[in-house]
């Protein structure tokens, strides 16, 4: 039989609303029947303070049966974090936070070691491949004509200038046209026009007579000669002779201390390279710098993003001072 209650009846005793709402104990609150209690009935224990709310599904426990507490009896007081943490429980989402911070702070370290080897490997070909400036930069440079040996600069020289000298100074040992360089501290001479009327030509529309059998290259000693056939007369070249190589087919070609020496043509291409090697080292650094800029510009959106705080009105008010850039959620 139901009790009809009118809609303006108000309770405003001591004792709670239903017997099932507040137990004195633990012990009393799961004592009572199951089946006289709603899925999800939350009550007061004055034993412990605490809320309990029961669930059906719960498993059962010696001491709560399917109770489980659902809210501690006093304030917890939040705190919020200053740093990152993988195990924070505050409301801000650090964890999430964290994450992607890492993952783009990862890739962007990923693209930098691989700028790095990289540039490590380019190093190393560069290193291995091609001449520094360094290295040649004693090659002869013709300058021009002076007039008399007295008239060459005496400053502002560098190792390798060459100037042609137009009159004889026999005090310097110059024969007219003679070529000068600078060696770095003083004029070496280089001697001039050479009078090579007495020896056979590279090249002639008509016949060369050579009076000897044979033509023979002297080396330092007697070892380690061979032998090839020009023009039906036998040309012996020591292998010891460093300083010298005859026509192989791909044209002549001067050696010095056994190693060929580069031509002016093939020191400007290498010049050309180094410039344009250089030009990707600066793009490739224009690379890192702009990586470290998307680093920077990710660690600002992190430091900008607004703190959170969940807590009571009465906590809230008893506040002395609110940052304002932290979020304050009122709770209940």
């Amino acid at each position: 039989m139901a009790i009809k209650i009118g809609a303006n009846f108000e309770y405003q005793g001591k004792q709670p609303n239903f017997a099932r709402d507040s137990f004195a104990t633990k012990a009393a609150m799961k004592a009572f029947p199951e089946a006289s209690m709603d899925e999800g009935h939350l009550c007061y224990c004055a034993e412990d303070g605490n809320m309990y709310q029961f669930k059906s599904s719960n498993t059962a426990d010696a001491t709560l049966g399917k109770w489980r507490v659902f809210k501690s009896g006093s304030q917890v007081a939040l705190t919020v974090d200053s740093a990152m943490s993988d195990t924070s429980t505050n409301p801000v989402q650090n964890k999430v936070i964290k994450n992607y911070v890492f993952e783009e702070v990862y890739n962007v370290s990923e693209g930098l070691q691989a700028t790095n080897n990289a540039l490590t490997d380019f190093k190393t070909s560069v290193a291995s491949t091609y001449a520094k400036k360094t290295d040649i930069s004693t090659v002869y440079r013709y300058k021009g004509t002076k007039a008399s040996y007295s008239a060459l600069p005496s400053t502002g020289n560098t190792t390798g200038d060459v100037w042609n000298i137009t009159a004889a100074d026999t005090a310097h040992g110059v024969k007219a046209g003679d070529n000068v360089v600078w060696s770095g501290t003083a004029w070496d001479n280089l001697s001039g026009t050479v009078d090579l009327s007495a020896y056979v030509p590279k090249t002639s529309s008509g016949d060369v007579t050579i009076t000897a059998n044979k033509l023979t290259l002297q080396g330092n000693d007697d070892s380690s000669e061979t032998s090839m056939l020009v023009a039906g007369y036998t040309v012996e070249v020591r292998s010891d002779l460093n300083d010298l190589k005859l026509n192989t087919g791909e044209g002549y070609k001067v050696l010095a201390n056994g190693k060929e020496v580069a031509t002016v043509d093939k020191i400007t291409a290498l010049e050309n390279t180094i410039k344009t090697l250089q030009g990707t080292v600066t793009s490739l650094q224009g690379t890192v710098t702009t990586q470290q800029t998307t680093i920077a510009s990710l660690q600002a959106k992190v430091d900008a993003q607004p703190k959170q705080v969940v807590l009571t009105q009465a906590a809230y008010d008893a506040l002395e001072t609110k940052d304002s850039k932290t979020i304050y959620y009122i709770n209940g």
